[in-house]
């Protein structure tokens, strides 16, 4: 995304607009098509300085390849396959960088820096599935998943972060503090 500020309602509206016009979906293809217009109200929320923007698709290219890269950890009664490098979450904000999943098994801060913030990103997506699902009205079926989530957590001794209330109860997602 370029650095220039977009008007969000603008944009919104123009995006409401194009997908009532093709049938209800829009396509990243489409938005794009769109957003090349520099009237557009899309076209400030993207770069388009050619040079930069294809550095930066390379790095989400070079950041999926490294994802992509597998390591299979072998315990007495299983196997499970994993990602091979991990992002280095000790390093400082705004400093990507990824090391061996290897080398965090036998560093006790690297692997509980690593933990919350697997723990925190899996909080924010059941967050958003259950806004998701109060949206279109299933989240009774959510809520018997998050209460199933959030008592094996428990046992594991993770702190609850609780989602927002709905009238009649609710639910907690698990996230350390």
């Amino acid at each position: 995304m370029s650095k220039r500020r977009g008007d969000v309602k603008a944009e919104a509206a123009r995006v409401a607009e194009l997908v009532e016009q093709r049938g209800g979906v829009i396509t990243c293809e489409q938005y794009v098509r769109e957003a090349s217009s520099p009237s557009s109200p899309l076209h400030p929320f993207l770069d388009w300085d050619s040079k930069r923007a294809s550095h930066k698709y390379r790095l989400l290219q070079a950041r999926a390849r490294l994802r992509r890269i597998k390591y299979v950890v072998h315990t007495d009664t299983t196997s499970i396959r994993t990602v091979a490098y991990v992002h280095k979450p000790t390093l400082p904000a705004g400093v990507g960088g990824y090391m061996r999943l290897l080398d965090v098994r036998g560093d006790a801060d690297e692997a509980g820096a690593l933990l919350r913030v697997e723990f925190t990103r899996a909080g924010a997506m059941l967050r958003r599935a259950r806004s998701l699902a109060v949206a279109v009205d299933m989240v009774d079926e959510l809520d018997v998943v998050v209460e199933q989530i959030d008592r094996l957590h428990t046992r594991l001794g993770v702190k609850l972060v609780h989602l927002p209330q709905r009238p009649g109860g609710g639910n907690a997602a698990f996230m350390p503090s």
